[in-house]
């Protein structure tokens, strides 16, 4: 019902106009008050290039309208598609970027508060016995109807475990309980915000990031020590950037402490409990405010004798920390594996090379270089050691018409079976990063590979058993980096850092072994260009095979008499590998000769599933192996997209059992993914010695795919099926409900310039139901027909966009409730002209 200056047009609205994409009017006019109830035709304002079209009029529906004097009452059916409206009304509407509660002047205003300033980080503060960190914006808008969404970020990345928090006016912060960091410790702390009003959730402003972080744990300096002289005596300082608070029951700050112990055997993993010695306290009495930070200070000694065999690698490891105190400000730091300090011993001298933006400083021809072409390189290689760090270079701004400027964006450093990628590549042609590059570690790193990362974000440093050494700087929107490679590389080393053989006139060897000259604009493109990768070799795009090295390192050992850490190399003689100690100071020595020491797996694991039990479902990885030694232990560790994820903990399992389960229910916020598995063995005499990891040798694909992802339209009133699948069963709480009754609803919406065209769905709701499972393909799907009806296009391709809203379940079951927020891949609709 409209009052009488608001009916319905009876002239064609143009397209996108009435708020809609498709206006609907009326054909015809209106009828008198004697007229009573009358029939009329109401036109969809778009073309169907049919032989019946109708200008204006591209789909027709009879309604039913009465004059009631002062107001026109309508019939109206349901619109055929989702992108239809009614047109009434004589009101304009609100200005484009603009809405209101009406859609109606007056009150028409932005679609979000327009934020401009990042929002500031603040923290630890420490109250009592209490801390926290609050995120703080400065907004002057004063709108009641204004609201603030703040999300806390670790490394970069939201955590599920700590929710986003939404402020009302006149909120301006949020706050981070310190409490809330367990397991988010040894991470910097940044959070970011977006405005939006609250009786409009449609849009939301764009987030705004805070540009300074906190690293917020326990960290060793230096964490690395290098010594070239007899007897050299170094400090290593154990430093937590948390407050170590206590319940204020418990006492003063000076008893309030955190007991930091050197593990003697290496890390804490072994059944057998490890003896620990030179315990040492960080205390809350000693915390510094102005520093924020608390720490404790010891000698580290290494004397040296003559090595015959070549340079040594040691470490100093520490303990997982166990908390007694009751203070929830306190248990955040159980189980806190302090980074162990690599101690290196070297007999030569090491190299440093240095690149920033596009110019090169080598090994040992000091010249500057340039190089200005975008791609993978290999800055630095040593074959034999499976040693290469490679460099991801970008344009970054023009240096002149008919040349661009490359920089680096990103690095990819290989040693053995580690691999770490920092990857800054995040901006367009010509511009610099944005925010902080991602850092990913495709596969557990060995113990003594290390990575740190300064507390604003402003230098990476990798640091590898081998004592090479890559220090990345982030500050300049760009990535720089200094290359250190140990003297036992000589002769081996070489890339674009040049050779390492102190000979610095053959510094441009190609990757064939060709010797070039440096030309006279220093730019050696034809040397550069050898040292280019293709997908195959590029470690940014592929996973090297797994040698299956295990770096075992010696360990430190600390003197009880003077809280002195001894770093005196200990050479394994004979047949005998690795001391364990027991709480009764009881040694056993290992012989290797004619024992394993770890099971012998040569089989891969296999991968099963998804299995259907009633209400539930749930995969295996089942192991083949025919040893039976009662002391034998499998570690089993499921992969996503071949990455481990922490919500999902590894599983040890004993000798009698081959298989590891993971249930569906797990699987909230990790769907959409290839899960595999990987397992490897040992016993527990000798659990620190593990055997090499075997991976499954296929996977599942586990989520809701729209196929295909693209539809072409070439032919008029062309009909194209599109299929929604789910490779995971659909199973709701109760086993009475029926299999048509338990389904995911699914919602299609249509995006993009609609023009001369119109993409229609049968309808704008689906279902993807339990009845639909195929046991033999593990599949459930639905069948959605799409038409496109179109006349002659005068400007161009038109692209659409078929999308999906983020599911919404309601039912109460965890292995349905793994579906909920999960997005559904677009599926792109464009016609050529």
């Amino acid at each position: 019902m409209v009052d009488a200056d608001s009916k319905m047009p009876e002239t064609c609205p143009k397209a996108s106009y009435c708020g809609t994409t498709v206006p609907i009017w009326m054909r015809g006019t209106h009828p008198s008050t004697n007229d009573g109830i009358q029939t009329r035709q109401a036109c969809a304002n778009f073309q169907n290039g049919g032989a019946s079209y109708i200008e204006c009029c591209g789909q027709t529906m009879d309604i039913r309208v009465k004059n009631c004097g002062k107001f026109f009452v309508y019939y109206l059916y349901s619109v055929p598609a989702c992108p239809m409206a009614y047109c009434a009304g004589k009101d304009a509407p609100c200005p484009a970027g603009t809405w209101s509660p009406t859609g109606f002047p007056p009150g028409c205003k932005e679609f979000y508060p327009q934020l401009t300033d990042p929002p500031r980080l603040r923290g630890p503060v420490i109250e009592r016995n209490t801390f926290y960190f609050t995120c703080d914006l400065n907004f002057s808008g004063n709108d009641l109807d204004q609201a603030f969404e703040f999300v806390w970020l670790f490394n970069g990345l939201e955590d599920p475990k700590v929710t986003p928090e939404v402020v009302s006016e006149p909120g301006r912060s949020a706050r981070l309980d310190g409490a809330k960091l367990a397991g988010l410790l040894n991470k910097n702390i940044g959070c970011k915000v977006r405005g939006f009003f609250k009786r409009t959730t449609i849009k939301a402003g764009f987030w705004l990031e805070s540009p300074r972080t906190y690293w917020a744990g326990i960290q060793t300096e230096p964490s690395s020590i290098t010594t070239m002289t007899n007897e050299d005596r170094k400090n290593v300082m154990v430093k937590s950037t948390v407050p170590v608070l206590c319940d204020s029951r418990f006492g003063a700050d000076e008893f309030c402490c955190l007991r930091i112990s050197i593990s003697e055997g290496g890390p804490d993993t072994a059944p057998y409990p490890i003896v620990w010695s030179c315990r040492y306290l960080i205390c809350m009495s000693a915390w510094n405010t102005t520093l924020q930070e608390v720490s404790v200070t010891f000698p580290v000694i290494v004397p040296k004798t003559a090595m015959q065999d070549g340079n040594k690698d040691l470490l100093v490891s520490f303990a997982s920390l166990r908390v007694a105190e009751p203070s929830p400000y306190q248990q955040i730091f159980q189980g806190l594996k302090i980074p162990s300090v690599h101690v290196r011993t070297e007999t030569r001298n090491s190299k440093l090379c240095s690149i920033s933006e596009q110019h090169i400083t080598g090994l040992e021809d000091k010249r500057l270089f340039s190089f200005y072409k975008p791609g993978d390189y290999t800055a630095y290689e040593n074959i034999g050691r499976h040693f290469e760090v490679q460099i991801q270079t970008w344009p970054c701004y023009r240096e002149r018409a008919d040349r661009a400027v490359t920089c680096v964006c990103g690095v990819a450093v290989r040693e053995k079976d580690d691999l770490i990628r920092i990857n800054g590549c995040n901006h367009f042609f010509y511009g610099p990063s944005v925010g902080s590059p991602e850092i990913t570690v495709p596969r557990r790193l060995r113990e003594g590979t290390r990575i740190t990362q300064a507390r604003d974000g402003s230098q990476i440093s990798l640091y590898f058993p081998s004592s090479s050494q890559i220090t990345i700087n982030t500050s300049s929107g760009h990535l720089s980096l200094n290359i250190s490679v140990p003297g036992t590389d000589y002769m081996d080393g070489r890339g674009l850092c040049g050779t390492f053989d102190n000979n610095p006139t053959n510094e441009l060897t190609h990757r064939s072994g060709f010797v070039d000259k440096m030309p006279s604009d220093g730019v050696p493109e034809s040397f550069t260009e050898s040292w280019k990768n293709d997908d195959r070799s590029s470690l940014f795009q592929s996973l090297p095979q797994s040698l299956g090295d295990s770096y075992a390192p010696d360990y430190c050992w600390c003197s009880e008499d003077d809280f002195t850490v001894n770093c005196n190399y200990r050479r394994t003689d004979g047949d005998y590998y690795t001391i364990l100690r027991g709480f009764s100071g009881t040694s056993w020595d290992i012989p290797l000769s004619g024992t394993d020491t770890y099971p012998q797996l040569t089989d891969p694991p296999s991968l099963r599933g998804p299995v259907i039990e009633r209400n539930t479902f749930y995969f295996t990885c089942d192991l083949t192996f025919s040893g039976n030694d009662t002391d034998q232990v499998f570690e089993f560790v499921w992969l996503f997209n071949g990455l481990e994820d922490p919500k999902v903990p590894p599983e040890i399992v004993p000798f009698t059992v081959r298989s590891a389960r993971l249930e569906g229910a797990k699987l909230t916020g990790l769907l959409n993914k290839n899960i595999g598995c990987k397992v490897r063995g040992f016993f527990n005499r000798t659990a620190d010695i593990r055997g090499p990891w075997l991976q499954s040798t296929t996977t599942y694909w586990a989520g809701i795919r729209a196929e295909p992802s693209s539809i072409t339209i070439r032919a008029e009133e062309d009909r194209k099926d599109l299929t929604i699948k789910s490779t995971l069963p659909i199973v709701c709480d109760s086993p009475s409900t029926p299999d048509y009754l338990c389904c995911l609803l699914i919602d299609i919406s249509v995006d993009g310039p609609f023009g001369n065209r119109l993409v229609l769905s049968n309808t704008c709701k689906y279902k993807l139901c339990t009845s639909s499972w195929s046991s033999t393909r593990q599949e459930a799907t639905v069948t959605v027909s799409v038409v496109a009806r179109m006349t002659t296009i005068q400007d161009g391709t038109k692209t659409l966009l078929l999308s999906f809203p983020s599911l919404v379940v309601t039912e109460a079951n965890p292995y349905l409730q793994i579906y909920q927020g999960l997005k559904i891949n677009s599926v792109q609709d464009f016609s050529p002209v």
